[in-house]
């Protein structure tokens, strides 16, 4: 018996910054931002996490970070996360729960003290619940797409009758 019929492959190790993610994440639309009647500035998107575990995820915080300086913008946690979260297919339904193979979407509004802080980019850490055969080192990770933001002010209406 000692001879395989296939030929054996030589080991191809991933680059040294590469890191297994249980969740892919993309984000479709440029994050934005405006003003609010509030005084703040509100930097708007909405990134998509893709379960890519043939067991559900549990996302417990998410983390909006500048990537550029690491500083911490938001961190979405317990409710507020809940409330931030759905499935495509039941966009009312809040879920932090990511069966098999599907797709979340997380509704962010971060609020930034002035225009000042719009950085030039972000990055999400994102924390799940343990999984069953995923080694807890991947509970928490740091996203690999750092997310270009729009810089360019935002368009004003202005009032559509005169007079």
């Amino acid at each position: 018996m000692g001879v395989s019929a296939f030929p054996t492959q030589p080991k191809v190790l991933p680059p040294a910054d590469w890191q297994f993610t249980p969740l892919t994440e993309t984000v479709h639309s440029t994050p934005r931002w405006f003003t609010g009647t509030d005084g703040k500035v509100h930097l708007v998107y909405e990134p998509l996490l893709t379960n890519g575990l043939a067991s559900r995820v549990t996302i417990t915080a998410i983390e909006v970070r500048n990537a550029d300086s690491g500083a911490i913008f938001i961190n979405l946690a317990g409710p507020p996360l809940f409330g931030a979260m759905s499935l495509p297919t039941s966009l009312d339904t809040p879920a932090v729960v990511l069966p098999p193979g599907t797709v979340g979407v997380v509704w962010l509004d971060v609020p930034l003290a002035d225009q000042a802080q719009v950085p030039a980019f972000v990055a999400h850490r994102l924390m799940i619940d343990a999984v069953d055969g995923v080694p807890a080192s991947f509970l928490s990770f740091t996203g690999a797409q750092h997310v270009v933001v729009d810089q360019r002010p935002p368009v004003v209406l202005g009032l559509p009758l005169a007079g």
